[in-house]
């Protein structure tokens, strides 16, 4: 059974930007009592088409769910970064103007430090606070059918501003290079080995 969160997008619309961790969402399994703690790029569409989950926003959950096993899945920084600006140019909608409007007017960095766009926002404020007791590197899961990706019709366009980013170096900004501090730490500690209830969860691990 797959039963989505009906007002998901709220999460990602908050006021408060600095505080995603108050309400990351959860992608909870009944069975195995697994609580996979949702990082954008990292795996959760995947995820969601693999196996049964119920969606919550942290602070909703109930005492029973409260003692499922917490895991989330990372990646690596730059990778993950990247891949965000793809889905963001992708994309063509508001926050895809928004982004473009920052990039233009040279803006980009506080963008990003601003959490303006979850794609980009820092996977340890994702998870700030909470006790995830299992952090896995996201190549585990390369195993798992992957999700046909929607056509790119502007994939001139956007491999021309992703290029145009990384010729910039953005991650030498010393700004940037302190916002994404955790991340890296975080990613480099992530085991590759998963415990035998995920093992079971996602059956061919």
């Amino acid at each position: 059974m797959k039963i989505n969160l009906t007002n998901r997008h709220l999460f990602w619309n908050i006021n408060n930007k600095t505080n995603y961790s108050n309400n990351t969402i959860c992608i909870l399994n009944d069975k195995f009592k697994v609580n996979i703690l949702l990082i954008t790029k990292c795996g959760s569409t995947s995820i969601r088409n693999f196996i049964d989950y119920r969606e919550k926003l942290y602070t909703e959950l109930n005492e029973n769910e409260k003692k499922y096993t917490k895991i989330c899945f990372v990646r690596d920084p730059k990778k993950r970064f990247y891949s965000g600006l793809n889905t963001i140019l992708q994309r063509n909608n508001k926050k895809t103007r928004n982004f473009m409007n920052a990039y233009k007017n040279g803006n980009l960095i506080d963008y990003i430090l601003n959490n303006k766009d979850e794609h980009l926002t820092s996977m340890s404020l994702l998870i700030k606070n909470i006790n995830v007791e299992h952090i896995y590197d996201l190549n585990i899961i390369n195993k798992l059918p992957k999700t046909p990706s929607c056509p790119n019709n502007n994939k001139v366009f956007t491999d021309k501003i992703i290029n145009k980013i990384k010729d910039k170096n953005i991650f030498s900004d010393d700004k940037l290079v302190n916002y994404y501090k955790e991340d890296f730490d975080l990613y480099s500690k992530a085991t590759k080995y998963v415990i035998p209830k995920v093992s079971k969860l996602f059956k061919n691990f």
